[in-house]
Order: C-alpha cells, then sequence, then structure tokens
C-alpha cells in the first residue's frame, strides 16, 4: 500500500466516525488496526507524525465515565470527537 493510499484509509476511518457511522471505541480500535498493521514503509515523516500522534492519543480515549475517573490522561467522547475532526483537518492540508 502507498502512503497516499494509506492517508486515504486513515480519511474514511475518519470520515466514518465523524458521521456517527462508528462509535469510539470501535474507531479507536481501527486506527490501533491501521497503525498497526498497514502503516507503508516509505511514510512521509510528517504525515507518520501527524499519525503517530492522533494514535497516541486516541490511546487515552475511554468511553465509560466511571473508568475516565481513574486517571486524568482519560478523556470522553466529545474530546475524541474534537481530536478527530483536528486531525482530519491537518490530514487536509499536506499534499503529496
Amino acid at each position: 500500500m502507498t502512503s497516499r493510499e494509506f492517508v486515504e484509509q486513515f480519511h474514511g476511518v475518519l470520515d466514518q466516525y465523524l458521521a456517527n457511522e462508528t462509535g469510539g471505541e470501535e474507531f479507536v480500535r481501527l486506527v490501533d488496526d491501521l497503525m498497526a498493521d498497514r502503516l507503508p514503509d516509505e511514510m512521509p515523516d510528517m504525515i507518520f507524525d501527524l499519525l503517530d500522534e492522533f494514535h497516541d492519543d486516541v490511546a487515552l480515549y475511554v468511553d465509560d465515565q466511571e473508568t475516565r475517573k481513574e486517571h486524568p490522561a482519560y478523556y470522553g467522547p466529545e474530546e475524541l470527537l474534537d481530536k478527530a475532526k483536528d486531525c482530519r483537518a491537518r490530514l487536509l492540508t499536506i499534499k503529496f
């Protein structure tokens, strides 16, 4: 898979979540799967850094409000939505 194809696939996952076609936990799993299994070797550093940072951020998403109280770094659905919107906007500025 090329870097362009990977970013297009990543956009698809973001778009599904932003259109409420997937829930937060499924979205985080899909991002994790993409980053773990399909990341191209020739990924430009700027894109890799953005996606890697986003991947690290979404790992702290916790849907359950009670569980979020266990650690101050955990966050919920509203922040995940904001992070997804920001990642999508930042990806759109990158030219291949």
